[in-house]
């Protein structure tokens, strides 16, 4: 029987500047815990470097912050959407949250990836989804 392939995603809050404009740098890890190599499609995912997708679950106090990023539409991935992890391999990148979520006021924030699965290749194969977990973190903006 094949075991259960995964992805982690992993967050950690980097830095938070509670001046105007506030700002909150966070840090996201994909983990691969499968003994194969992937390409990632990077849309959708912070590797992205951008925000076109609703791709966290963020709340204030409980309640879901509103995306403010770009929701697009796109045609077939080229070879350049995709990045390649390696068997047990991480890839990281920082990002700004400011740039996709309206987190402007005062409180008790968290995070987490939302998506329960990332799209993928292995070798010249089909997409398919793989699982993706991810933790959650949480910071505080006093203004």
């Amino acid at each position: 029987m094949d075991k259960k392939k995964n992805m982690m995603i992993t967050l950690k809050v980097l830095n938070v500047s509670n001046h105007q404009p506030v700002s909150v740098e966070l840090e996201c890890t994909l983990k691969n815990e499968t003994p194969d190599t992937y390409k990632i499609l990077k849309w959708g995912t912070p590797f992205e470097e951008t925000f076109n997708d609703h791709m966290f679950e963020v709340t204030r106090y409980g309640e879901p912050i509103t995306y403010i990023g770009r929701q697009i539409k796109r045609g077939a991935p080229r070879e350049e959407d995709f990045i390649t992890i390696n068997p047990w391999g991480v890839l990281s990148v920082k990002f700004f949250l400011e740039n996709g979520y309206r987190i402007n006021s005062s409180g008790e924030y968290a995070v987490r990836y939302r998506k329960p699965f990332i799209n993928a290749k292995k070798d010249q194969g089909e997409m398919q989804l793989l699982p993706v977990l991810s933790n959650r973190v949480e910071f505080r903006i006093d203004k």
